[in-house]
């Protein structure tokens, strides 16, 4: 199902969803439908038994993207909405949504409740809404102060292996340091544009003390561009075997991070290594008291 450029559309279904509706449906892919408040209703996620791909453009008016109306909210809202065989969502360009799944339309709440619900970080994903295959996430300019927390990860991110955030400039950070163990299949991760952003892990700690190991076991490639505030890509409570597969890292236009605080670089089972630092007209550029190992 493609709809583009629908400017009178306002609903997908006007009314309730027969379970063998949609029982083909595969991929959704909505743009440039500017009357659109939101997607679905949870009736119909429940017959979608073989949506594998979400994708959301250019929506300005759009606030949610599955909405749960006034007579299911009492038996919705008791069990989670469970989008089984989803392996892709791209929602991009949505300059005014606030939750991927909402019980109400923010835009009908009074000056003073959409000033508080603007200063409380709530996670644009809660743990009503269990994405058990999600493979592919990109979340490009939406309106987001939060993606998720500790208690909705395990849902969304288990089986992630792709994630892309640009432009989503209200996000002071991408994860919690106790949120990445449960991103065990990250292999790649794409950050940039994201202006208030000054680390990608937050750093906990409890006593003044950092908690939580940071892991990457299948990581692959990092890459991160036009990132005006971040001043580190990781701290210091990285697990021994995290970024053992890490083979791609791109850092452009990132005037904050200083990697002359580098003070070891260990390189192990690289046989066929020919060159740790490539020194050009700047060499000025590589910390001089770093310790290199070679491992081989």
């Amino acid at each position: 199902m493609i709809l583009h450029n629908l400017n009178s559309l306002v609903k997908i279904c006007h009314s309730s969803v027969r379970n063998n509706s949609f029982g083909q449906l595969k991929v959704v892919k909505v743009r440039s439908c500017d009357q659109l408040v939101f997607l679905f209703s949870a009736s119909m996620v429940k017959a979608f038994s073989q949506l594998v791909e979400i994708e959301v453009s250019k929506c300005g008016c759009m606030k949610t993207i599955m909405f749960v109306e006034s007579t299911d909210i009492g038996k919705i809202f008791d069990e989670k909405i469970e989008f089984l065989p989803l392996r892709s969502l791209t929602l991009q360009h949505l300059p005014i949504i606030d939750y991927f799944c909402s019980h109400e339309l923010t835009s009908s709440l009074g000056p003073t409740e959409n000033l508080l619900r603007v200063n409380i970080s709530t996670p644009f994903f809660s743990d009503k809404v269990k994405f058990s295959n999600l493979e592919t996430l990109k979340l490009s300019s939406v309106n987001l102060k939060k993606i998720w927390d500790d208690s909705s990860a395990p849902y969304l991110v288990h089986n992630l292996a792709n994630l892309t955030v640009e432009d989503c400039s209200g996000l002071k950070y991408l994860f919690s340091s106790s949120m990445v163990g449960k991103l065990s299949n990250l292999k790649q991760l794409e950050i940039s544009k994201c202006d208030m952003m000054e680390e990608i892990i937050a750093t906990e700690e409890i006593n003044g003390v950092a908690v939580g190991e940071v892991l990457f076991p299948k990581l692959e490639a990092i890459i991160i561009e036009d990132m005006q505030s971040l001043k580190t890509i990781w701290h210091r409570i990285l697990a021994s075997n995290s970024l053992a597969c890490l083979k791609t890292l791109k850092v452009k236009n990132c005037e904050k991070i200083a990697f002359a605080t580098l003070e070891t670089l260990k390189v192990e089972d690289c046989k066929s290594v020919q060159e740790i630092f490539q020194v050009g007209d700047n060499a000025d550029d590589i910390p001089r008291d770093i310790v290199v190992w070679l491992v081989l």
